[in-house]
This record gives structure tokens, C-alpha cells and sequence, in this order.
């Protein structure tokens, strides 16, 4: 693993703070570094022949769902550590928040990452595709907690001020946003700022004639 820049750390304290507040830097790099040791290039290929990439190995089937033609789209479309992190990384946590539950801690995010149909369920559970050598959640975060001591070190800034914002409830039900919490906070502010406008204009007190 290469060092990471000061912008790709304030990458992941940012991405960790917008899937959610119970979620630390920390968490998340783990789960990168077992997944792909920050290599946003790295690939694999599974027993089905689906491939998966980046950071958190998202398959092509995921990618499809975030707009990509495939996991190769989507690296290309993001080669780097920040752009993953801020585009499809984010998406896919935000997609399994949506579609299978909360992510409210270290391990509900490495479930997310390795079967996130068991979300909430008993950490020795079964999984249905089961990764070789790996038959439960346990295994899993066995395995990440492992690879976590490899980036327990590193400093990690503390998350922007809009990242923090952005997974208050209500704001972060706003799936569909393009990621960068700064940007997010403008569309955001701006909609209600235009609809506040709207309530005191068809409110306003009117002069009688």
C-alpha cells in the first residue's frame, strides 16, 4: 500500500462521516485494505465470471446500477483513490443503506461489503455465496479487522464540516446526489432556500382593495 495523500485521507474521514456517524475513518479503511490495499486499479473475477473492481470490489452488476456499463466502466470513469471513494463507493454504501438497512457501525459496514443481505443478522450466519475460506460474517471481519492493523497508524483528519451535515437524518435519505458533500450541501441548502421562498410568497400579507 502506498502512502495516502492528505486529500485522499480527507477522502475516506469524509466518505466514513456520510454513510454514517457511528462510522470512522478507521472502519472504512480497513475494509478497503482487505479488499483491495487501496489499489483503486485492482480486479478479480469470481466462480460465476462476474468481475468486480476498486476499492471495495464492486461487482458489474453494481455498477450497472450506479450507471456504469460494468465495473471496468467504472474504473475508468474513476482511476483514482478520491474519485472511488466520493463516487461509487459512497453510492454503493448509500444503495445498501437503501436496500437492505442501516450501516450503523465497523460491523455493519463490512457486512455491507460481504453479504449485505445478513445486515443485522448473527455474525456466524451463513452466506449464500460464500467467498472461498470464508463460510460467515465472522470470517469476515476476522479478516478485515486483520487487515485493519495495517492502517491503524494513520492520522486521520477529522471529517468536513458538510460531511457531517450531510448524514443528518433527513439530509442523507438524499440518495441520489453526486457525492461531494460540499456540492450536495449547495443543491441541498439551494432546494430549501427556493421552497422557503415559495411558502412566503404564496403566504404573504395582502394589501385589501
Amino acid at each position: 500500500m502506498k502512502a495516502l495523500t492528505d486529500q485522499e485521507k480527507q477522502a475516506v474521514s469524509d466518505v466514513a462521516a456520510m454513510i454514517s456517524p457511528g462510522i470512522g475513518p478507521q472502519d472504512l479503511a480497513a475494509v478497503i485494505m482487505n479488499e483491495s490495499s487501496f489499489n483503486p486499479a485492482a480486479t478479480n473475477t469470481d466462480s460465476s465470471g462476474i468481475m468486480h473492481g476498486g476499492l471495495i470490489q464492486i461487482s458489474d452488476t453494481n455498477a450497472q446500477k450506479f450507471g456504469y456499463s460494468g465495473a471496468s466502466d467504472l474504473l475508468s470513469t474513476n482511476p483514482d483513490i478520491e474519485s472511488q471513494l466520493r463516487g461509487p463507493v459512497l453510492d454503493y454504501f448509500n444503495y445498501v443503506k437503501k436496500t437492505f438497512g442501516p450501516i450503523n457501525n465497523a460491523q455493519d459496514l463490512a457486512t455491507a461489503v460481504y453479504a449485505p443481505a445478513l445486515l443485522g443478522k448473527p455474525t456466524d450466519t451463513s452466506a449464500v455465496d460464500v467467498v472461498s475460506g470464508l463460510a460467515t460474517v465472522q470470517d469476515y471481519l476476522n479478516r478485515v479487522n486483520a487487515a485493519g492493523t495495517s492502517t491503524a497508524s494513520i492520522e486521520w483528519p477529522e471529517a468536513s464540516m458538510a460531511a457531517k451535515i450531510w448524514s443528518l437524518p433527513g439530509i442523507a435519505l438524499v440518495e441520489d446526489l453526486p457525492g461531494n458533500p460540499t456540492t450536495d450541501l449547495f443543491i441541498i441548502f439551494g432546494v430549501l432556500a427556493g421552497a422557503g421562498f415559495l411558502y412566503w410568497y404564496l403566504n404573504r400579507p395582502r394589501k385589501r382593495r
